[in-house]
């Protein structure tokens, strides 16, 4: 039989980590998209530009809300590290007041 075994402060270490990686991703993602935004459209407004910015504009935004959804996911998993540390002990805590009673 395998020993699952939960150790909550090693839980609750990690989940800043996780908050640390979302708020980095969402630098990186705004400074990227800022030095996009800043160049403007330098494809030009011809046939071919607007033939390009058919296929790039909304590529750029499926990677920002991809970007986005990535960011968020981390910091909420962080999140969920820390609440399951919680419910671990709690849980822990009362099966030992069940089997001491």
């Amino acid at each position: 039989m395998t020993k699952a075994r939960i150790e909550p402060d090693v839980l609750r270490a990690a989940a800043p980590k996780f908050k640390a990686a979302a708020d980095e991703l969402k630098q990186a993602m705004d400074t990227l998209f800022a030095a996009g935004q800043g160049e403007g459209a330098p494809w030009g407004d011809d046939k071919i530009g607007q033939a390009f910015a058919k296929g790039y504009l909304p590529a750029v935004e499926q990677a920002r809300k991809g970007f986005t959804a990535i960011s968020s996911s981390t910091g909420e998993t962080g999140a969920a590290v820390e609440i399951a540390a919680r419910k671990w002990e709690e849980q822990e805590d009362k099966t030992k007041r069940q089997l001491s009673d």
